[in-house]
């Protein structure tokens, strides 16, 4: 939210703004949880497995129906464009941030936290159980 109302134009009504958006995103959320624990239950998995259910429930639901290969193929498609534009956001605060406190190039700021990253994702890729703890860590 910080980095959207840091690029909004002056006159802009944040509330006649964020209430459609609000209101879209948890349309999606609930109509999602409606549509994944029907399969969760269906095929008896742990329906505490959090984020992983989506790579779980949802190839058992593809392969059930016709041309379920090319619909899954699509689903994960726009899942990960979805997670790629998150990234983006979230990279650009701290890109934003490290640019104003280390005063240093746009550049060179989104190079570093960019590699910052890659590294931390590589870092989860090789050491499955770092993903865990970075999920679970809380700052106090």
């Amino acid at each position: 939210m910080l980095t959207f109302g840091a690029h909004m134009d002056k006159r802009a009504y944040i509330t006649s703004d964020g209430i459609p958006i609000a209101t879209s995103a948890t349309i999606v959320a609930i109509v999602a949880g409606l549509m994944i624990f029907p399969i969760v239950f269906q095929f008896n998995l742990d329906p505490a497995m959090g984020m992983g259910l989506i790579f779980s429930a949802m190839p058992l639901s593809f392969l059930q129906i016709p041309a379920g290969s090319f619909v899954g193929g699509l689903f994960f498609s726009l899942a990960a464009i979805g997670a790629l534009s998150s990234s983006t956001i979230m990279i650009m605060l701290a890109t934003a941030i490290l640019e104003e406190q280390a005063r240093i190039s746009r550049i060179r700021s989104v190079l570093t936290m960019g590699a910052i990253a890659w590294i931390v994702g590589a870092l989860c890729v090789l050491y499955p159980r770092l993903s865990g703890e970075i999920d679970s860590f809380q700052v106090r």
